[in-house]
């Protein structure tokens, strides 16, 4: 039982004083008056079923139970009563708050059950059964337990379960016997609803549901960058590796269990200066920060974690008592950063090195890291203290560099601070001075003490054989110069500048350290995307009732019927896919009347001065600049084939050739601004006009605000352009996602609908570089003007009417106004969402995001192999993500018959990562670092890092793949191939067509010969195909393979759907003949194999439809007939009929009918009939029926099969008697089915 319970929200506190429970179980009238002595005297019931509960309280829990079995309320009291039980002697003053309001309100509630005379009614029947079943009814039926079998427990559990009546009666007035059926159906029932809750969980574990993202959109893409020494600094980086929780000190911490804890936030820490430590500015270790920066925080890292000095100020702590720790610390600096954990030499059982207990590591292989592993290995001690020195602010060229307004370095030391005195003799030194002094004494020396007299003396008898070559006063750099020489510190070394930098005025070291840093950069996110829709979601789909959420991606090849001049013209023809006739570019250069255009009276279709300039390059590209845009009839006509065949006129007189490369460059990148992204749903329709297309469904995240003011500020081509012109930096990501996988390949798709090949959920990843740029950097290029981009703009100049900049525009002063409002909102939003280095530090880093948007999405479109070889790309298009549409239908007509294609679908995202800059403050590593090998486990010093760290906002836009083919073929987690997470390939081809519709005539008084007439059907359906030769059944069968993979994610092995797209589609009609008939009781393949080999005529469908026969009179004959297209593919066969024409004694008698093998087949001696044509066996609409539950928004929650949800009253695996009595005899027949439930 869990120890935390929630007992209800209420969000208003209670500050009334609890009162004592003492009394509160005595029988006192007063009590019922009393809110709070009724809640001690109802705490006392539900802990101890003797006490009992008040009587109006029995009767309002009764009435809610019986109300709503599953009332709030109810399970809240059942939570309280085990609550109770777990905890039997828990104080009243000493429960949860949330509990003591939630029973409160409760008591309110049940005060006016009983004063209130709407409830007079309900009171009347809960205090009857009630009084019936004894005092404690309801407390033991919140208790439940021992009393379970008992007459009381029985009609509790009864009474829990919704059950008022059995058997017409009330539970207080049933009789043992049926209160023991009532319970035994009851109990049934229960075990059937967990069998089928274990039956749901079974099916949960084959098809779980991903994390839903918003809007429902289930496919999640985690964006990383890799582990490495340049992406992740080495505090955040030890802790990843290690797995274990950053227990951090802070200054709002005074927990005496985290002493021992390595890492500090913003500690106030007093260091043992006269120790070996390497110290630049401990009193002003907050540095000066950029005015873009977010925080600035003091991370502490020690090794030995932190300890408290006499006066109660806090230090680092010393490594005492902890040997495994300091060997690990100790060796680290000895060892390769490629030490392999499992090492023989250092990590051997009998190595007193080793570490036993502890899981801590310091040192890391590149494998180790999680499942993608690091781009090195990692050594902590080494890469802190590299970092300490990289980030060690320091004055290069000191002592000739000019540091702040031409003063040097020389010259800040020596007005830094002075040390006065008279010979070796000090005077009484100003804390300033002090201060800065004992800083550089603790760079070059460890002492307990420092006396500066003792100090010069020192120095004047080591170095000038006791004469008083140095006396006092000393300026700053005096002092600085005798500290270098007398302990020979090298001349512009490390700590030479450390130590000049030690002496320096704390305003004048904070202004040389803002300069000074170590970088580095987090912008890790996460993206929220649909599913692309193919067999392995169609299989999802059958088995949950949800196609992976409401939003998807998709891709749907439409053939929609012949035209033969221009399917030639473009097949195979050189022709680039950007000068083939574009849907939607054909609509402006037609000026065809768009439907449901916005009446807001601010410009006319195509108006202002951008009129000349979409429509011309429009018209451009339709006519290819080689006929009149006459010839181009408007869209709302039913008929553009004169154009097509114009079109076709031109690309087979190689015209294409001589072109320019303008028009091909300009429209290999189209553009849909955010204001014309309503052109799809009001214009897709109208698409089946042109003979071919691919409809590709682009599922959109959920805008955000940047995405949101993109599009209310008409920026959203300028932004494409951005993207198609700019240079870009490609830098490495980690990319994973989610997907469907089951133990099939694309070349057997039909094998996932075997039981055994359950669709399961796989992880995919993929490691590679992809474009990112840098937000400031990337805005800037909006200035200029660009043609990289068609934009299909059906609207004037007037962003009230959704018009926006061309690309080849010079911006003016509006639109820089845009621009500047986008580039202040993303600043703004930086300032509210960007994680600093103190938050990143307390989450958990492999689940932590930055915030980010996806604002943009861009549509690859290249042609392929079959096989998915050789990828040419010819073309992309560039959509804004909108609220207009949660998935945007892109039609591309710009398609070739027979070509495959690959369609690619990326993203582009805001994200508003975060720039860490450290500087050092002060550290210590191991002061024993460069002993002999082995390391001892002495005690050492205090070993420490601290830094400053700045947190400022690092915008940047980054390109992630969403549906791309690279998931599988790239796969780094080693799962199967995975479904739902790219495109199909595609091809438009044409489906096989529909056997003709057939009338044959005799003619009057020729017994000699038949009219066979022919009519092309425009059925589509979906048949099992019959083939008549090897080599059809091949074909048939690839057909059939093709379809399932594209678009009849449906469809059964041995189907295929055929369709007549159009008259002119017709080849020719096959006749087949025989006069032999091989009776079969499979009516579809081995009886058509009769007519193998036996093709009699060939009617070409230019040659009329129709045919004369001439036949043997008196001979029986068979005919089968099958349409073959242009693209030679057949149908199914006909219908088969038989034909007689009999003739005897100058009597003509035509027989013609459709064949039917049953009269052909042997009979038994015993006659017998179909029982099918009388009699039907099957389950009620009510019992079989698909029933589906949805919430307001439509949303599908679950599916259930019948209306009857009640198990009571479901016929399930139940057996039926059916009995068939003869009118005649009087004989019975009797059936007995068993019906199970599938």
């Amino acid at each position: 039982m869990p120890k935390n319970y929630e007992f209800g929200n209420e969000a208003n506190g209670d500050n009334r004083t609890r009162r004592e429970k003492d009394g509160a179980g005595q029988e006192n009238p007063n009590q019922e008056q009393d809110p709070e002595l009724v809640l001690s005297r109802f705490i006392e019931g539900l802990k101890n079923p003797e006490v009992g509960l008040l009587p109006f309280v029995e009767q309002y829990l009764f009435f809610l139970r019986n109300d709503d079995p599953n009332n709030q309320e109810v399970a809240l009291l059942q939570d309280a009563t085990a609550f109770f039980a777990n905890n039997p002697r828990v104080e009243f003053a000493d429960l949860p708050d949330e509990l003591v309001r939630a029973l409160r309100k409760f008591i309110n509630k049940a005060l006016e059950f009983r004063d209130e005379e709407r409830f007079e009614r309900d009171r009347e029947a809960a205090r009857r059964i009630i009084n019936s079943g004894g005092r404690n009814f309801v407390a033991v039926s919140l208790q439940g337990g021992d009393q379970s079998d008992s007459r009381l427990g029985r009609i509790a559990e009864l009474s829990r379960s919704g059950m008022i009546l059995f058997e017409n009666t009330p539970l207080e007035d049933l009789t043992d016997e049926q209160l023991e059926r009532a319970i035994n159906r009851l109990r049934r029932q229960r075990e059937e609803a967990r069998e089928q809750r274990r039956q749901r969980q079974r099916e949960a574990r084959l098809f779980p549901d991903p994390p839903p993202g918003p809007g429902d959109r289930k496919r999640i893409i985690e964006i990383k960058r890799p582990i490495s020494n340049d992406s992740l600094d080495p505090i955040l980086r030890y802790y990843y590796l290690n797995n274990i929780p950053t227990e951090i000190r802070s200054a709002a911490t005074d927990d005496p269990i985290l002493d021992r804890a390595n890492l500090g936030i913003n500690l106030d820490i007093v260091p043992q200066i006269l120790k070996k430590v390497q110290a630049t500015n401990f009193a002003n270790s907050v540095f000066v920060t950029d005015n873009r920066s977010i925080s600035s925080d003091v991370i502490d890292w020690s090794l030995g974690g932190y300890a408290q000095i006499e006066n109660g100020d806090r230090t680092y702590s010393e490594v005492r008592n902890d040997e495994s720790r300091l060997l690990k610390w100790k060796s680290s600096f000895f060892e390769s950063e490629a030490l392999d954990p499992d090492d023989e030499e250092f990590y051997r059982n009998d190595n007193p090195n080793r570490d036993r207990e502890a899981s801590e590591r310091f040192l890391f292989q590149s494998s180790e890291g999680g499942d993608f592993g690091q781009v090195q290995s990692f050594n902590l001690p080494a890469r802190i203290t590299e970092l300490a020195e990289q980030a060690l602010p320091r004055p290069v060229n000191y002592t000739d560099g000019v540091i702040s307004e031409g003063a040097n370095i020389r010259q800040l030391l020596e007005q830094s601070f002075t040390i006065p005195g008279t010979g070796q003799v000090p005077d009484p030194i100003s804390a300033t001075a002090l201060r800065r002094m004992t800083r550089m004494v603790a760079i070059v020396r460890s002492a307990d003490t420092f006396n500066i007299g003792a100090f010069i003396r020192d120095v004047n008898r080591d170095q000038h054989n006791g004469d008083p070559e140095i006396s006092l006063p000393l300026n700053g750099f005096e002092f600085y110069e005798i500290l270098r020489d007398f302990h020979q510190v090298v001349s512009n070394s490390v700590k030479d500048q450390m130590l000049a930098f030690a002496g320096l005025p704390e305003g004048v070291a904070r202004g040389i350290s803002k300069g000074f840093f170590k970088s580095f950069s987090f912008y890790n996110f996460r993206g929220y995307t649909g599913i692309a829709r193919d067999f392995y979601g169609n299989k999802v789909a059958n088995s949950d009732g949800n196609f992976g959420g409401t939003v998807f991606g998709y891709i749907t090849p439409e053939y929609n019927y012949f035209n033969e001049k221009y399917e030639l013209a473009t097949a195979g023809s050189s022709v680039p896919h950007a000068l083939l006739p574009n849907f939607y570019t054909y609509i402006i250069a037609s000026d065809s009347e768009l439907p449901e255009q916005p009446d807001d009276g601010s410009v006319d279709f195509l108006g202002g001065k951008r009129q000349s300039t979409v429509r011309g390059q429009s018209i451009q590209q339709i006519t290819l600049g080689e006929f009149s845009d006459n010839l181009l009839p408007s869209l709302n006509n039913a008929d553009i084939s004169e154009y097509l065949s114009t079109y076709a006129e031109k690309v087979g007189s190689g015209v294409v050739t001589s072109l320019g490369s303008q028009l091909n460059k300009l429209y290999r990148n189209v553009g849909v601004p955010a204001g014309e992204i309503d052109i799809f749903d009001r214009l897709n329709a109208r698409s089946a006009l042109f003979p071919m297309a691919i409809k590709i469904g682009v599922p959109t995240s959920p805008i955000g605000p940047i995405g949101a003011l993109i599009e209310q500020t008409g920026t959203s081509t300028s932004l494409m352009n951005i993207l198609v012109g700019t240079s870009t930096v490609s830098e490495e990501f980690i990319f994973k996602c989610n997907a469907y996988r089951a133990p099939v390949s694309q070349e057997d798709p039909f094998a996932i609908e075997l039981p055994e090949n359950g669709v399961q959920v796989a992880n995919l990843a993929i490691r590679k570089r992809t474009a990112i740029y840098d937000f400031n950097t990337w805005i800037e290029s909006v200035q200029g003007a660009r043609d990289d981009i068609a934009a299909i703009q059906t609207r004037g100049n007037s962003y009230r009417a959704g018009g926006e900049r061309m690309p080849d525009e010079i911006i003016t002063l509006s639109d820089q106004q845009f621009i500047d409002n986008l580039k202040t909102a993303v600043q703004e939003k930086a300032e509210e969402v960007t994680l600093s280095y103190s938050n990143l530090l307390q989450s958990d880093y492999r689940s932590t995001y930055c915030h980010s948007e996806t604002f943009m999405y861009k549509l690859r479109k290249f042609t392929t192999t079959t096989a998915g070889e050789n990828p040419n790309l010819v073309g992309e298009f560039y959509f804004p993500n909108t609220q207009l549409s949660k998935i945007i239908e892109y039609v591309d007509t710009q398609v070739k018959y027979e070509q495959t294609y690959q369609y690619e679908l990326v993203g582009y995202e805001i994200v508003f990562g975060s720039e860490f800059r450290f500087r050092t403050v002060a550290y210590q590593p191991d002061i024993n670092r460069r002993l002999a090998v082995p390391p001892t486990a002495q005690n050492i010093g205090p070993v420490f890092y601290r830094f400053n760290v700045e947190t400022l906002p690092d915008i940047k836009v980054i390109e992630y793949p969403i549906f791309s083919k690279e998931w599988n073929e790239q796969n780094i987690l080693g799962d199967d191939f995975g479904g739902g997470v790219s495109y199909p390939i595609t091809r438009i081809l044409d489906r096989p067509p529909i056997p003709p519709n057939v009338f044959i005539s005799p003619y009057k008084d020729n017994y000699r010969q038949i009219l066979m007439n022919f009519q092309s059907m425009s059925d589509d359906v979906v048949q099992k195909y019959i083939f008549l030769s090897e080599e059809e059944q091949e074909k048939f069968h690839n057909i059939s393979k093709t379809q399932k993979r594209l678009t009849n994610f449906a469809l059964e092995a041995g189907h295929v759907r055929f369709k007549n797209e159009s008259v002119e589609e017709i080849k020719e009609i096959q006749i087949f003949r025989t006069q032999n008939m091989e009776p079969s009781f499979d009516l579809e393949q081995s009886l058509y194999n009769n007519f193998k080999d036996r093709l009699y005529k060939t009617l070409p469908s230019d040659q009329g439809l129709d045919i004369v026969d001439t036949l043997i009179p008196n001979q029986k004959y068979y005919y089968m007939f099958r349409t073959v297209d242009r693209h030679d593919q057949v149908s199914n066969p006909s219908e088969i009929y038989e034909v007689l024409l009999s003739y005897s004694e100058g009597v003509f008698i035509p027989k013609i009918k459709l064949f039917n093998p049953e009269e052909n087949l042997v009979t038994n001696s015993v006659p017998s009939k179909r029982m099918a044509r009388f009699i039907e066996i099957k389950s009620s609409d009510i019992q079989s029926l698909t029933y589906n539950e949805r919430d307001q928004s439509g949303q599908l929650l679950r599916s259930r099969k019948g209306l009857i949800e009640d198990q009571d009253n479901r016929l399930t695996e139940s057996k039926f008697l059916v009995r068939l009595v003869s009118r005649d005899t009087g004989r019975k027949i009797n059936i007995v089915v068993d019906f199970r439930e599938r």
